[in-house]
């Protein structure tokens, strides 16, 4: 997996820029990531807890840290804003050994025994919004933690194709452009995800869910998704 830096996202540790580092507030979790991927950090995190049926805890998952790879002396991914790490309890940074071993928590993902509770499609679900998954690694499998596999030019790109989208079908030519960037790209992802998991039944018909569409084109800006989920809560309890 390519690092940051090698991305183009900045050196990271120790010199860590913190100015573009945002909270992105997504379900019930405050992520602390660089500002031009919020939306990506906001798609992966509610198709995650879609599909696994459950939302990730605080206390249990952060994004921005100045520091190095635990145990060696390179910048981690997270340094630079670019990684997320989610119920790190549950999904931990251990051997290949410790995670076949027996647990309650034990499953077999892409081919693999893992200590995890991230939902059986996770590794598509990662690709979709762009990033890498950490189960994958060899020797020592990290479930817990997501880091983006894409320069500043691709995220801006697929985070514009799919806001430009609206809910229409893509064009061939924005088809192929997203699925470029990142494999098995949903255009629909981030508008199916925010409303399957947000929307009131009241809230259910065509106009009210092409007005929170648009709502949902404030998602670089985490004062607006405050405001934008407080209004559809208000407009839930009418």
């Amino acid at each position: 997996m390519a690092s940051a830096a090698a991305l183009g996202w900045g050196k990271g540790w120790p010199r860590c820029v913190k100015d573009e580092v945002v909270t992105a507030i997504v379900s019930d979790l405050r992520l602390p990531v660089r500002r031009q991927i919020v939306p990506l950090v906001a798609g992966l995190v509610l198709d995650l807890e879609r599909s696994r049926g459950r939302p990730f805890r605080r206390d249990w998952s952060w994004g921005f840290a100045c520091r190095a790879i635990s145990g060696t002396r390179r910048s981690s991914n997270h340094s630079q804003g670019c990684a997320v790490d989610l119920d790190a309890p549950e999904n931990p940074y251990a051997s290949a050994a410790t995670h076949a071993a027996p647990h309650d928590l034990r499953k077999k993902i892409a081919g693999r025994l893992l200590r995890t509770t991230m939902p059986d499609d996770v590794v598509a679900i990662a690709e979709r919004w762009g990033f890498s998954w950490g189960g994958l690694y060899t020797s020592k499998p990290d479930p817990m933690h997501f880091e983006l596999a894409l320069t500043p030019g691709e995220a801006a790109q697929l985070i514009t194709d799919l806001r430009d989208l609206d809910g229409r079908p893509p064009t061939s030519e924005e088809d192929d452009r997203m699925t470029a960037l990142s494999a098995r790209v949903d255009a629909h992802a981030l508008v199916r995800a925010w409303y399957e998991l947000h929307s009131p039944k009241n809230m259910s018909d065509v106009a009210g869910r092409a007005f929170w569409v648009n709502k949902i084109k404030g998602l670089t800006d985490p004062a607006k998704i405050d405001a934008a989920e407080s209004e559809f809560a208000a407009a839930a309890r009418r």
